[in-house]
Order: C-alpha cells, then sequence, then structure tokens
C-alpha cells in the first residue's frame, strides 16, 4: 500500500526541519543540548530507531545530529540523535528543484530515497544540509532536503498542518 502525502503527515509523530550534523567516532558529545555521554546518546538512539518503527535502515554507519531548526508537528529535543548512513552521493542533496519538479508530486513514492530490492529505505545524508523529517514510520518523503523558504514541499506540509 502505498501512503499518500497527506497520510505521511498524519501519521508522524513529530515533523522537523533539522541542519545535519554527523558524528565521527572521535567526536565528542556535545553536553548544551543533551546531557548524555556518548555511549547513552547511541542507545538512545537505538531505542528512537525501535520506538519508530525504522528497524528497517541499513546497519548504521554511525550516529547522526539533526539540530531543530523549526518544529512543524509534535515536539521534543532541539537535538535529535539517529544511527544514520552518511553517503557523499548525488542523493543526500538532490531536492527536485526545490519541489517544483512534476516528478516529486506524480507518485505518492517518489521521494530523495528509493526503497533498495528488499524494500529497504537507506536515507543519505550531506552535512550542513537542512532535511525535512517525519518522525514515526518510514516514507520515501521522510528525509526530503530543503534549501530554499519557498521550497514546494515544505510549504505543502506547512498548509497541511495549518488546515
Amino acid at each position: 500500500m502505498t501512503v499518500s502525502p497527506d497520510q505521511l503527515i498524519e501519521r508522524s509523530e513529530r515533523i522537523v526541519l533539522a541542519r545535519f550534523a554527523p558524528m565521527s567516532a572521535g567526536d565528542e558529545t556535545e553536553k548544551a543540548d543533551s546531557e548524555l555521554d556518548r555511549e547513552n546518546e547511541i542507545e538512545k538512539a537505538v531505542e528512537q530507531r525501535r520506538n519508530r518503527d525504522i528497524d528497517r535502515i541499513i546497519a548504521p554507519v554511525g550516529i547522526g545530529r539533526f539540530y531543530v531548526k523549526e518544529d512543524l508537528k509534535g515536539g521534543g529535543e532541539a537535538t535529535i540523535y539517529a544511527p544514520v548512513s552518511v553517503h557523499t552521493d548525488e542523493r543526500a542533496t538532490f531536492d527536485f528543484s526545490d519541489h517544483k519538479d512534476p516528478a516529486f508530486w506524480d507518485s505518492p513514492a517518489a521521494g530523495r530515497i528509493m526503497p533498495t530490492a528488499d524494500c529497504r529505505l537507506v536515507p543519505s545524508f550531506a552535512e550542513d544540509e537542512t532535511y525535512l523529517l517525519f518522525i514515526g514510520p518510514q516514507h520515501v518523503k521522510s528525509y526530503e532536503v530543503i534549501r530554499a523558504d519557498d521550497d514546494k514541499w515544505l510549504a505543502y506540509v506547512k498548509s497541511q498542518l495549518t488546515e
């Protein structure tokens, strides 16, 4: 069953606009937003992953930090820690021309990430890029790059949340 954008918005427990920052193995934990040490961050991220029904993602390369710039739905911590795979491929920064490209809108199954042959979603993230994140069950439109204030996907989500 394909989930429509409206269903994605409704079923997500939290929707945020957040900047990505990978954490390297030698990276010291930033304590300003969280009093957790690195070991607890990893445990928390894995637990968040379990609780959000995203276990089908590939084994993480590391822990990523998403600095919340704007909470659109729900609320929570200013920094989200999550197991991530960090890639430098073009999909990490692909934004469908600020989501104005009809290819993004023509199918609910079109997004920056595509399922693998075994139906896993493997989002890639680029350092300092901003993403619109949907926290909850995964969807191909759950991790879109947002580069412009007038991005069409961002505007659509905001309009749906205010109705």
